[in-house]
């Protein structure tokens, strides 16, 4: 009788259905996908957005350092700041 009612049920028929023909999986590693894209793209925009907030400070202490001593800044200060940058921030 059991067998017969696990039968009538399809018990385990889902279960071994793979490929096109069983959707729930694909859609779950595809919506899986999309979650894993979106957690790589926030990280490398919070890691781009340190790298500008750390040139604009580096920048403005560069100025205020120059302007201390009064000295004149030249245009190579995009070079140094940039410098300064790649040396003290890391990349992932």
């Amino acid at each position: 009788d059991l067998k017969r009612l696990l039968e009538d049920v399809d018990f385990g028929g889902v279960l071994n259905r793979i490929g096109p023909d069983f959707n729930a999986v694909n859609t779950f590693l595809k919506k899986m996908n999309v979650a894993k894209k979106f957690a790589q793209d926030a990280y490398t925009a919070e890691d781009d957005f340190w790298k500008i907030f750390t040139y604009l400070g580096e920048q403005s202490r560069l100025r205020d350092a120059y302007k201390a001593k009064g000295l004149q800044l030249g245009d190579d200060i995009v070079e140094v700041v940039t410098d300064l940058v790649l040396q003290s921030v890391e990349e992932f």
